[in-house]
This record gives structure tokens, sequence and C-alpha cells, in this order.
């Protein structure tokens, strides 16, 4: 597959989540999918587990992408969640592709800290990266 297609298919991942559609989520994924969360230890393997995990997760936060590419069978993809409960996490997700298909996403969780005081000098604020990214992204209904 070309990096385009492996871009389209990563914008539809997150349209998926967006609409907690786990349907569209397992037609892009492949049978041997593997996702990891190193911060928890955490691995889900197959397809099966995906959509078990996915279809019980009660709190799925709405994904703003702001940074999607691909190099070739790779992609990268950085994102706010914003959770339900008012939680908000800076996200990158490293995947790997093979066919078309997602078959290997490891994703990196970060919350946001407020810049220290002692480098100011020294750097350049990048802006409310929270209110940036979400000031015109969807909101799920309740």
């Amino acid at each position: 597959m070309t990096e385009q297609e492996n871009l389209k298919t990563l914008e539809k991942f997150v349209h998926g989540i967006n609409n907690r559609d786990v349907a569209e989520l397992l037609d892009l994924i492949g049978d041997d999918y593997v996702e990891e969360y190193p911060q928890s230890g955490e691995r889900i393997i197959g397809k099966e587990n995906f959509r078990k995990v996915y279809e019980n997760f009660r709190n799925l936060p709405t994904v703003k992408a702001y940074n999607v590419e691909c190099c070739g069978d790779l992609g990268i993809v950085e994102m706010l969640l914003d959770y339900p409960d008012g939680g908000v996490f800076n996200v990158c997700d490293i995947i790997k592709f093979r066919d078309g298909k997602l078959v290997h996403l490891k994703a990196y969780f970060g919350q946001p800290f407020d810049a220290a005081d002692w480098r100011s000098e020294w750097v350049e604020m990048m802006g409310d990266t929270e209110k940036e990214v979400y000031k015109e992204a969807p909101r799920p209904r309740a």
C-alpha cells in the first residue's frame, strides 16, 4: 500500500474511535493486530481481544489528531485524547502497517503540565495546545 493509503487508513481509524464504531475499527486492523501501552505494561493481542476491549471501553475519549504522518509502512499520530471525565492526555501512537491494515500500535500517554519557570529565558511557548487543538473539535454526545 502507498503512504497516502496508509494515511487514509489512520484517518478512518481516528474517525472510528470518535464514532465509537468498533466494526469500522475491526475492518482497519489485521487479524494478528497487537496494541501496546508501555506505561501500564498492557498488550492487546488479536482482533477478538481488541473488539472486547473497545466494546467495553466505557470512558472512550474523543481523539483530536493534530499530526498524522506516514513513511512507507510506518505511521505516527500525535493527538490529544479528551476523556468524558475531563481528563486530557497528549498521546503519540507509533503504527506499523502490512497490506493496508494496522498490525501494531504502540501508544505513549502523557498529561499536560506547566512549564518550568527556570528555563523560560531559553524557550518559546507553543501556546495552549489543548485549546488550540480543540477549538473546533466536535464533542461526542452524552
